[in-house]
């Protein structure tokens, strides 16, 4: 029991470095800060952001950055009338959980606020 409380320690310690890396490396990009200043997006979210889209440069709109990550509902179009269906789940799989559970917090926290 005991080694595996040392393990345990251990284990943490080194997420603990690590994530110290992940902001160190993060901080020295510029768009770092902005990201961290949206609410419920703390360091892992930001960093994994900026490893998948970079700087954006890339994309003309938010939209377009969404429908990259496969958070955009699925469109149908038959004779000019479109069904929206389900999000497409394309993209970063890992970033888009992250960013999904971020906006879950932000509602959960906006729900408890009077």
């Amino acid at each position: 029991m005991f080694e595996q409380y040392q393990q345990l320690r251990h284990t943490r310690h080194a997420a603990a470095q690590l994530l110290q890396q992940i902001t160190q490396l993060s901080a020295q990009h510029p768009a770092f800060d902005a990201l961290k200043a949206v609410p419920e997006i703390g360091t892992l979210i930001a960093s994994a952001y900026i490893a998948s889209v970079g700087n954006g440069h890339q994309f003309q709109c938010g939209r377009q950055v969404s429908a990259w990550l496969g958070l955009v509902p699925r469109q149908y179009g038959t004779g000019g009338k479109i069904q929206l269906g389900s999000i497409t789940k394309n993209g970063d799989r890992y970033l888009r959980s992250l960013l999904i559970h971020g906006a879950r917090a932000a509602i959960t926290r906006s729900k408890n606020c009077p």
